[in-house]
């Protein structure tokens, strides 16, 4: 085995020891420590600015943000508000107006023959009278024909000029035709009947 010899650094470490003993040497060594120092203090100088600017930037984002999100949900609330009132005033038209029996009846089943829907039977039974002339037509309407002719029925519901409400539906296949539906509903129609019009129809 060969044994390589370290080098021995006692004689450097002792040169080093007197040159540091050397006036220009120790003025060099305390120009180089001032000159870290102050590297070091402009270096935290800067961070701490940037890091001040970075965070009054994320500041001002996040405000910026949180206003965005105010006017959205601000112009949401305006907009469903909008949306609200306009629903009222249409309820509010619907409850004034003096619709007749017949003429409820007539755009029910063209309403039913639009969506594809057969009207299997129908009555209907004007309810007691409510407060401010308002009397419930109660309409009981076997309807048969497919699911969306069904959903497309009872979503052109409020389309019609009477305020009407869904008070019972019984939906069940029909046994006669496969993929068809037959649904009976109980629908209630508030408002103010026409003058000469009977209080109860057949």
């Amino acid at each position: 085995m060969i044994k390589i010899p370290l080098p021995d650094v006692r004689p450097w470490l002792a040169n080093l020891r007197y040159c540091a003993r050397h006036p220009y040497v120790r003025r060099g060594m305390i120009a180089a420590a001032g000159a870290l120092a102050f590297m070091l203090l402009a270096y935290a100088g800067l961070w701490w600015g940037a890091a001040r600017a970075h965070a009054a930037l994320v500041e001002q984002i996040e405000s910026r943000r949180r206003a965005v999100v105010d006017t959205m949900h601000a112009g949401e609330v305006a907009r469903a508000f909008q949306r609200a009132r306009r629903d009222i005033d249409a309820v509010e038209r619907k409850l004034v107006a003096a619709v007749e029996q017949a003429v409820l009846v007539e755009k029910l089943g063209r309403l039913a023959r639009s969506k594809n829907v057969r009207v299997v039977s129908e009555s209907y039974e004007e309810g007691k009278a409510l407060g401010a002339g308002y009397t419930p037509l109660i309409m009981d309407i076997t309807l048969q024909g497919s699911y969306p002719g069904m959903r497309e029925f009872l979503l052109g519901l409020p389309a019609l000029p009477a305020l009407i409400e869904v008070q019972d539906a019984r939906i069940e296949r029909a046994r006669e035709t496969a993929g068809v539906l037959k649904a009976r509903l109980r629908l209630v129609a508030y408002r103010k009947p026409a003058r000469g019009e009977s209080s109860a129809r057949p």
